[in-house]
Parts: structure tokens; sequence; C-alpha cells
């Protein structure tokens, strides 16, 4: 092996500002810190490059064998070195320093000083890579020889399992660096490179361009692609993709997840990406969605950001991080196990008292996903795991992803093999962690609303967008796991919904909550992406659902998120800091139940009236720390947050519609009940994850619930995931939802006749 280490580090500081913004009071502001970093960086920084030269012994299809007995195998490999005779193997690292100092400056909140450090070691990491480049291809020249550019592990289809290969052949631990369980080079400064080798063609005059390279049939670097470099918040990505191609859609395909609520209809103005290098003009959406600032910063909706040019983006949002709401109400498994006597539908089958015997119950969720595995044999939960729902790239309510099979004849087929997916890999994580296979498991009982599981089923569900709204199937469905693509050795239960919009997760919170075996009235609500809600008693019950959930979950917010690291989750005006975001990070936006709480403050604080207009800076009077975040932006007043993230007139609008279309469905249940004394309610059980986060004095302050719910109101938190899992383990409780399905009337709220007199009753804050 061959190490080199005298490298000349050279870092133009006017690149590292124009990544942080071209605008002078940008340069201004940050030029010192940057002069300074860079400098420091110099005095602790330890680059390296470990590198060896192979001869290739033969090409096949898609691999290329190696002298040191070496296979290296991607779609399109074979061609890109069809012309060499040799390559050269190398890996590059900076050391472990600049990662610490930049997680130091991270943990402490300084994120500009952070990012300055990134984007140093970055181009440091550029750098050397470049000179090593140069370096070689001069040697080569003397001989006549010419270099290709490098591939890298993770570039198109050379899978980043090859990295593995480049370090067998290197011992790259002489210079520090190390492989995790993912393939992922530490240091994360690390990258590693295959360079061909061989005569009759010309080495490209740079090594950010490929306008000289005589590579024949190089499906890499043809001249009708460009260079697409995707910089997210724990990987960094490169690609090679066709002039035109439409962003949103390229990150679809490359399952890199990025918010896109409407599905790339320009409606919601979500899916926005910071362009470092290569911004392509904006178009009319981007003026419509995005601020002058934001304009000018380089920010573009990547729905309609159309890729004209090579290109360098960095990821806004943090999606993976969401916050689920996986626990529950538990009370009654134990009453459902003692009249089972324990006994379960495998031990009835005569399956081997002694081998393992476990379960999954699985919540599908519009925006998460949970999976509860369970010990048949003792009735226990051993491990849980939950996620946000893969599907959401393809939209964020049901209806964009009905729309989204509607408009692409394999849209019912990607979204089915989404979810079955991402299931199968939840499922592979959750037997790693507890030393069992997928053949230790026996039975899966799925819950969710009537369009997750006609998806996850592969049915389609375009009836559901119109008028009847008939499902497919509502009643029980047993199939085996193995016949729709799922990874376990049993049955797959589906629980039975109700109607279109009433499915299995209701009627699981029903057995969960318990409130079909009580005498007593009670009312329950599914605060998730739809208001999905019954009211009634062991004896009758009437179920309906409003369209009301966008709003609480993010969707129609001008900062709205989903909960995710870094959302604002808490707002109260008579603290000092006046709101607290998830995990304490940085704020990034808000979610449902931060939204929630500062409708609640900005109506107890009047600078909302009771129609629910904003009032201007000069008709409130307010203590400095709140008149101060009053301000006119576009002739209409908003609230600021941060000195970014506003809550707009538009905002409060969207609130005032969600609240009104769920107290108006509450107002039609009690009626058709002809309950008008509301003590008649003994419980009011709240479930999902919205109204698990949700603060409730909130949720009466703005006319959400009546205020005579006050002390009556529970959060049941994920009662559809126990009810699936007490049907896993309990026969009983299996026939407890199928019986009070049949007890359950269910009311399509958009043909009843006095919904639209609740719903423009209820509009208006209290």
């Amino acid at each position: 092996m061959k190490i080199k280490d005298d490298f000349a580090i050279e870092v133009d500081e006017n690149e590292i500002l124009k990544l942080l913004g071209d605008e002078k009071k940008v340069k201004e502001k940050w030029k010192d810190i940057v002069k300074e970093e860079i400098q420091w960086t110099k005095t602790y920084i330890k680059p390296f490059i470990i590198y060896e030269q192979y001869k290739i012994i033969a090409l096949e299809k898609q691999q290329i064998i190696l002298e040191n007995q070496v296979l290296l195998e991607g779609k399109g490999v074979d061609k890109y070195f069809d012309q060499c005779h040799g390559i050269i193997m190398a890996i590059a690292t900076i050391g472990k320093e600049i990662d610490e100092r930049i997680e130091e400056e991270f943990k402490t909140g300084d994120y500009i000083r952070g990012i300055i450090l990134d984007y140093i070691g970055n181009k440091i990491l550029e750098s050397i890579t470049c000179c090593f480049f140069e370096e070689q291809s001069h040697l080569l020249g003397q001989s006549q020889m010419g270099l290709t550019l490098p591939l890298s592990p993770g570039d198109l289809h050379f899978s980043l399992a090859e990295q593995k290969k480049i370090f067998k052949s290197l011992q790259p631990e002489k210079i520090g660096i190390s492989l995790n369980e993912t393939d992922m080079m530490t240091p994360l400064k690390s990258i590693s490179m295959i360079y061909g080798l061989g005569k009759g063609f010309k080495t490209p005059i740079s090594h950010q361009s490929c306008k000289n390279c005589q590579v024949a049939h190089c499906t890499y670097y043809p001249k009708e692609k460009i260079m697409l470099t995707i910089h997210r918040q724990d990987r960094t990505y490169c690609f090679q993709v066709k002039a035109k191609t439409n962003l949103l859609e390229f990150l679809r395909k490359e399952k890199i997840w990025i918010e896109s609520p409407c599905n790339g209809a320009g409606v919601c103005g979500k899916c926005k990406v910071f362009f470092v290098e290569g911004v392509p003009p904006p178009m009319n959406l981007d003026r419509l969605h995005l601020t002058k600032e934001e304009l000018q910063k380089g920010i573009r909706l990547a729905c309609v950001a159309d890729l004209q040019q090579s290109a360098t983006i960095r990821l806004l949002q943090q999606s993976e991080s969401i916050q689920v709401m996986e626990t529950g109400m538990e009370r009654h498994q134990e009453k459902s196990i003692e009249a089972d006597q324990r006994i379960f539908r495998l031990k009835m089958k005569g399956m081997n008292s002694t081998s393992p015997s476990y379960g999954l119950g699985v919540d599908i969720g519009t925006t998460t996903v949970v999976i509860y595995l369970m010990d048949l044999k003792k009735g226990q939960t051993i491990d849980q795991i939950s996620g946000a729902n893969q599907q959401r790239v393809y939209g964020a309510d049901i209806i964009t992803r009905i729309q989204y099979t509607i408009d692409n004849p394999e849209g019912l087929s990607i979204l089915q093999k989404t979810i079955v997916a991402q299931l199968n890999q939840m499922i592979e994580a959750l037997c790693y962690q507890n030393a069992i296979t997928p053949l230790d498991i026996h039975e899966v009982v799925v819950v969710g609303n009537t369009v997750m599981l006609h998806l996850f089923f592969g049915v389609s569900c375009v009836q559901l967008a119109q008028a009847p709204y008939t499902p497919v199937f509502t009643e029980e469905v047993v199939i085996k796991g193995r016949e729709i693509g799922l990874n376990v050795n049993g049955d797959v239960v589906l629980l039975p919904g109700v109607a279109g919009y009433v499915g299995s997760d209701l009627t699981s919170a029903i057995l969960a909550s318990g409130m079909a075996e009580e005498k007593g009235y009670s009312l329950l609500v599914d605060l998730g992406t739809n208001g999905e809600m019954v009211l009634g008693n062991r004896d009758q019950m009437i179920a309906c659902s409003t369209a009301a959930g966008p709003a609480f979950e993010g969707t129609n917010i001008t900062w709205g998120m989903a909960g995710v690291l870094g959302a604002i989750c808490s707002v109260d005006f008579s603290k000092d800091h006046v709101f607290q975001t998830i995990g304490h990070h940085k704020a990034i936006g808000i979610c449902g139940s931060g939204v929630l709480d500062l409708v609640a403050q900005l109506r107890k604080y009047e600078m909302i009236d009771g129609t629910g207009r904003m009032k201007k800076p000069e008709e409130i009077k307010l203590p400095k720390n709140l008149q101060e975040r009053v301000q006119i932006k576009s002739g209409a007043p908003e609230f600021l947050l941060t000195e970014t993230i506003a809550f707009t007139q538009k905002d409060v609008r969207e609130v005032q519609l969600a609240k009104g279309a769920i107290r108006a469905g509450i107002e039609v249940l009690l009626r058709e009940q002809r309950i008008e004394n509301l003590k008649q309610i003994q419980h009011v059980y709240i479930a999902g994850g919205f109204g698990n986060f949700m603060n409730v004095r909130s949720s009466l302050d703005i006319g959400l619930f009546p205020k005579e719910f006050a002390n009556r109101i529970v959060s049941i938190g994920n009662a559809a995931g126990m009810g699936a899992k007490l049907c896993l383990i309990s026969e009983e409780a299996r026939k407890k939802v199928n019986e009070s399905k049949k007890r359950i009337q269910y009311l399509e709220l958009s043909n009843h006749v006095e919904f639209q007199d609740y719903f423009l009753n209820n509009i208006n804050l209290p």
C-alpha cells in the first residue's frame, strides 16, 4: 500500500462565503469567522490518502475482476472501465478532529460555525483528492497513459456496499479509517474512489469536468447528463442525471425523503431545497410561495425545479426524526387475556410448545407506522419500532395519495411496494434486535384507515375519492403474509373497518378504550390526519369522519410540519421563552400541538379577535417581548416566533376551518344520539399522535371541544395499536371488534343537512 500525507492545503474563503449566501451583508458578517476557521483547521487536520494499483483480469457484464481476486459489481461499471487495463483504488480522509469540532459547535448551539466548518472540511477533502488526481495524471502522462474520473461507492448503481471491497484491498485502518455496519466511513470527512487507467484516451483537464474525457460508452458521464450533489443531515449523495430532470421526481426515485404534502401539485410550498450551486431561475410558483430573501439565498421548490445544469443542493428538512406515539392505554389487556384464559390461536393450531412464537401488531397510519413485537405465549410486548410512513413522499394526506394512483399507471403498485418494503425493513430490525428470525413470527394483525389498508393490500381505492366513497372491503381479511410480499411465517389479519373514511384504526381504538362495553356514553375522537370520531355505548354507536387533519398535522400551515426534532410543539406567551421545540433543537417549523397552542395564545392576548382576524400592531398593546413580534408583511400582520418562522392570517384561518369541522362533527353526533345535557358524556377519549401531544387547555380555549368536557378528556395515545395488540393475543378481543363493527352506524357528514350549519357556527373563536 502507498500512503500520501504531504498536501498543500488551500481553501478560498470566498468560496465558503458563497456557500453561506452571496449577499454582501453575509460576507461582512461571517468573513472573520471563515478566515479564522480556515487558519485553525490547517493546524489540526490530518490529511491522508492510501492507494494501490491493480490490474483488471476480466470485464464481465456489470462486473470487474481484479488481480487481487476482488470482484467489483455495479450496473454499467464494465462499460465505464472497458478501455482500461487497470485501476487505482484510493481512500482519502482529513481525520476525525474536524468531525469532533463540528459536533461540538452543533451541541453548543453555534450552528453557523458548525456549518462553516462543514463547508471547509468538504473543500479540503475535495482539494486533496484533486491534488492526488492531478499528481497521478501527471505521472501516468509520462508513459502515455490516461486516467478516468473517479467512481465512488454510492454513485448511481455502484452500491455503497462495494466500499467493503475497497477496504479489504487497502486496509485503511493504517490511517485511522473504519467502516460502520451501514458501510459508511468514520471519520465522516473521508471518501473512497476508483480510477480507471489505460492507453488511448486523455485524462480530463479538470477533476471537476468531463468535457475532454474520452472514455467510450460511458454510462456515468454522457453529454446529456449533469452532476447533482445532495447534502443531507447525515450524508452526501452524488448522481449523474439527465438534463431537465425534475428534482422532486428524482428525489422520490432515489428514495430521498422530502416533504411534499400536495404531491408536487405546487399548492403547499413545502418542498423547499437550498441550491448551493447551480441555482435555477425562480418559477412563478417559487415567487408565490417563497419570500424575496429565500429566493435570493437560492431556495427553490423541488416540484418546479427542472435541472438545467450541474447543481449542489442541501435538504432543509429533518424528516426521519418524526415523533411517533407508540404507547397507549393498556388497562383492558389483562381483562381480555383472563377472559380468554390465555388460549391463543397459535396453540390451537398445535404448534410445538417449545418453539419460539411471536406476533406483530401493526398500525399503518397516514403519517406514521408503528410495529409491536409480542410473545404470543406470554401475551407480552417484547419490543416496538416506529417511523414516518414512507408513502408521504407521494402526498401527506390520503386524497393526494389516491390521486397519485389515478395520475400514474404504476401508482398503486408503487405505493403498495413502498409500504411493504418499509414494513419488511422494520420487521428485519425488530428480529435483529431480539435475536429471532421472520420464521418465528406466526401472525400479524394490521390496523389502519380504509385507504391505508387498500394501499397495503394493493387494492384500488379510486372509488374512495368520490361519492358515495364505497370501499372494496371493510370486513376482516386473512391472508398469508408471503402472498403480499411480507416477510413473515404466517397469516396477516386486517381488522374490520366501517366505511370509506372510518377504518379499522377506529374499531381497534374502540376496543382499546372499552367504550363498547360501557353502559354510559363515551366520545372517542382520533385526531390524526383525518378526524374520525364515534359516540355511543354498549348498545349503539354512531361514527363519522371530518376532513380536518391537515392543519393540525402542519400541512396547510406556512411553517407547519410533522412532529420532528426542532418543531415548535408548545407555546406560552407568559414565559420568557415563549415556545419549546421537540428535542430542544433549534426551531425549524411548527407542529400540530404548537399550532393549537399558538392560536389559543393569540386569542387569549387579543392579538386576534373572535372572527379570527389578526390585528395590526397599532391595534394592540402588549409587553415589549410580544409587541415586537407582531409585524406587517406584504400588507398583512403576522406573528414572529423566530426571525424567519412566522404565523400568518392564512394560518389562523386554516386552524379555524379544522376546528370548525371537528366541532361540527361532534355536534352532529350529539344531535343524532339526542344528547342535550353534556353531563351524559362520561368519557371523552382522545386518540392519535396529535391528540396525545396537544394541550387540552388550548383545545378548550379555541372551542375545539365544549368547555363542559374539561374534566372528562383522557388522552389514550395510540389506541389503534393497542387494539391490534389485544387482537393478536386474544380470541375474545378479536370477536369483540367484529361484533362492535356491526353495532356502529356510519354518518356521511357531507350528506347531513345540519353539518354545514354546525360548521359555520363553530368557525369563530370563543
